[in-house]
């Protein structure tokens, strides 16, 4: 059936078979195949993306337009918009112009992002900020675009129409392309505690995908990590802070720790901290772990949050400090960590 057909097409991609790449777009260009095997034919492409050659970006993005246009499911033309955002975000990343001058792929997407339905304004504007988060900057029509993408942004994330969802798509688009025209309205719909919960949540974990903390924006971040009525933005604003590694936040953080946060806050606060590489976080989860009257949920969280400090995997794990000046600062804190068990 068309569930087992799905399957099996995800599973041929995953293992990189030599044709996945044809099958895929074959796939896609017959529309009489059910709506779960174009669907799984369009995450294809996007796992595949990376690895394809130009021929064959080219022709699965000419597939996936074909996919957009029409009126399929929801679901297939979401799925073909984000798979049409990755193909394009290969090429670009790799230096590439085939999506922009052979097949205007980019110059669809904005299009479709500022004059399509709620819809397409939604998915195009999604499949716009996965375009950008990798792109080299090595050619006069690649500038063009990501000016114009980002400036597009910026537009939405202030004037979209639509409910809150469309705004939202314009908001995650322009964390990702890093839009700093965009980054004052960001900030003013994550101050105004009218708007949606879940919209101001999606703000904040924008501007941690944008990686500068100037001073406005960590001071917006810090203000939404201490609000208790709403989960979602406390969430979101801590995971921001720790993906900026703000150093002014590591404090905040631990003042939060130091009350009776709900079990959500205390797994926001503590693996957030985990991700700083300060010697006071170290410390303070150190306690926590050993607190035996602390309970085994908070406990356990601490010792994961202390994984994440000693991981080298993370920038700012405090195992890089192995070779930086004030480690031996540090030691006592390294060795604590090390002997938990």
């Amino acid at each position: 059936d068309s569930t087992d057909r799905s399957h099996a097409l995800l599973v041929y991609a995953r293992l990189g078979a030599k044709d996945a790449v044809r099958l895929a777009g074959a796939v896609l260009r017959n529309r009489r195949q059910a709506a779960p095997v174009q669907a799984a034919a369009a995450i294809a492409l996007s796992q595949l993306a990376s690895g394809m050659t130009g021929d064959q970006r080219l022709e699965s993005a000419r597939a996936l337009r074909r996919v957009v246009v029409g009126q399929g499911s929801n679901h297939v033309v979401g799925l073909s918009y984000y798979a049409l955002g990755d193909v394009l975000a290969a090429d670009l990343a790799e230096g590439g112009t085939w999506l922009l001058d052979d097949e205007p792929i980019g110059r669809f997407l904005l299009h479709r992002a500022r004059q399509g339905s709620s819809r397409e304004r939604t998915f195009a504007a999604l499949a716009t900020g996965v375009a950008l988060r990798d792109a080299t900057l090595n050619a006069r029509s690649v500038a063009v675009f990501m000016n114009e993408a980002r400036a597009m942004l910026a537009w939405g994330v202030n004037n979209a129409r639509g409910a809150d969802d469309v705004v939202a798509a314009y908001v995650a688009a322009a964390g990702l392309a890093k839009a700093e025209a965009a980054r004052p309205h960001l900030l003013a719909i994550l101050g105004d505690s009218s708007r949606q919960p879940v919209l101001r949540s999606h703000v904040a974990a924008a501007l941690g995908s944008m990686g500068r903390a100037d001073e406005k924006t960590g001071l917006a971040l810090r203000a939404a990590a201490k609000e208790r009525p709403w989960a979602t933005v406390h969430l979101a604003a801590t995971r921001a802070l720790s993906a900026l590694g703000a150093c002014e936040a590591c404090d905040d953080l631990l003042e939060q720790l130091k009350g009776d946060p709900t079990r959500g806050a205390l797994l926001a606060v503590a693996l957030s901290l985990g991700r700083f590489g300060n010697p006071k976080a170290a410390d303070r989860l150190v306690v926590l772990a050993r607190n035996e009257d602390a309970g085994v949920y908070v406990r356990a969280i601490s010792i994961v949050a202390m994984g994440h400090l000693l991981d080298p995997e993370y920038p700012t794990s405090m195992a890089r400090y192995t070779t930086a000046a004030n480690f031996a600062a540090l030691t006592p804190s390294l060795r604590q960590l090390y002997d938990i068990r």
